[in-house]
């Protein structure tokens, strides 16, 4: 790597400790100003709310949302070595991006709802899997009764 991208990258790390340490510093003056105004329910009823507000960012954190939301995805690796994404079981209502290489398939009667993205790579749909929506990708495999179903256009 030249020397010029590792200065940029040692300016990036040292301007992202530089503000973590001042937001850190920021917060620890807070939390002390707050111990000294308030009184002790007072105190206590903070002290749940921020609980429970750090409870909430954890489990965001921990994708609680796609959890609930999302299908069954699993990573396999192919027979040639690349990463594909597989779907199994129905995804309802948002935009799904394929990262990394390889691509996805939907098989069996798996169902999609929304756009699957996977520029530059290979979706297949096989057996009796649907898409509905759109599919935006450099190639697209049908096989059995797999299916891209454009849903009509309406006006509000």
């Amino acid at each position: 790597m030249p020397a010029e991208a590792w200065k940029n990258k040692a300016k990036t790390l040292i301007t992202y400790s530089g503000l973590q340490t001042l937001v850190q510093g920021v917060l620890a003056l807070s939390g002390f100003l707050i111990v000294r105004i308030l009184n002790k329910p007072e105190y206590a009823a903070y002290t749940i709310a921020a609980s429970l507000q750090t409870l909430l960012n954890a489990l965001t954190d921990c994708g609680i949302g796609w959890g609930l939301t999302a299908p069954e995805i699993d990573r396999r690796v192919r027979a040639a070595g690349r990463e594909s994404e597989s779907l199994v079981g129905r995804v309802e209502g948002f935009d799904y991006s394929v990262r990394g290489p390889g691509g996805a398939t939907l098989s069996g009667h798996s169902t999609f709802n929304g756009i699957l993205m996977a520029n530059a790579r290979t979706v297949v749909l096989s057996g009796h899997s649907t898409v509905t929506g759109a599919v935006i990708a450099n190639k697209i495999v049908l096989s059995g009764s797999g299916q891209i179903i454009h849903p009509p256009v309406t006006s509000p």
